[in-house]
């Protein structure tokens, strides 16, 4: 049987997850923890991957918060007609 090298696994990919902007938070505090005890352990090679998984998350929490404001924008400046020329 052939052994399989412990890295192999670590190929890249692209997963569709859902977390919610809490989840996110918590994530990022969670990243943020990680990040500095690898830089403390004087382990920046564990550091660098922490602090770009917090960059991405942060961007896309960023983000979706910016979708919502926008949407809450068009939500309340639409505003229905008041009367129906073709109901007069």
């Amino acid at each position: 049987m052939k052994k399989k090298n412990d890295t192999e696994w670590l190929e890249t990919s692209t997963a569709l997850i859902r977390f919610s902007k809490e989840e996110m938070q918590n994530i990022i505090v969670a990243l943020v923890l990680a990040e500095n005890s690898a830089r403390t352990l004087s382990n920046f090679d564990y550091a660098k991957p922490f602090e770009n998984l917090r960059k991405d998350i942060i961007k896309i929490k960023d983000d979706l918060i910016r979708k919502e404001e926008g949407y809450e924008e068009n939500k309340t400046s639409y505003q229905a007609p008041t009367s129906c020329e073709t109901c007069e």
